[in-house]
């Protein structure tokens, strides 16, 4: 988790993706990396900060990033390949187990977070 952040927070630098900039690449490149890093369960705060941005920022920059991907358009798939080819082989979804998860959730968020993945059938041992 730590070599995402890291790296994601020098593509951010190098790209200057924490600066305002409403170019389309950019706007296309944020919301790429912001759903990478929320797939990993970075916390919204913490994306924002990444970014210089506000998390209510960041909460319609990954709607909006869906719902361009669930029409396939062209121009984002374009626009973030090379971001893809570097980040998805690399960091693909998570894998969680819900042995592990059970086994350490302490609150009634943890239990609320098993729910959650039990729905997405993102566990791999169920």
């Amino acid at each position: 988790m730590e070599t995402l952040i890291r790296e994601v927070k020098e593509v951010i630098r190098l790209e200057g993706l924490d600066q305002k900039d409403r170019r389309r690449h950019v706007i296309h490149a944020r919301m790429y990396l912001m759903n990478l890093l929320r797939r990993h369960e970075i916390k919204l705060t913490e994306i924002g900060r990444m970014f210089n941005l506000d998390h209510s920022t960041v909460v319609h920059s990954l709607n909006k990033y869906e719902e361009l991907k669930s029409f396939n358009d062209k121009i984002l798939i374009r626009e973030t390949k090379n971001l893809r080819d570097i980040f998805d082989f690399k960091y693909s979804t998570p894998k969680f187990s819900v042995v592990y998860d059970v086994n350490n959730a302490v609150t009634r968020h943890d239990f609320r977070v098993i729910q959650s993945r039990m729905e997405q059938g993102v566990y791999s041992d169920v």
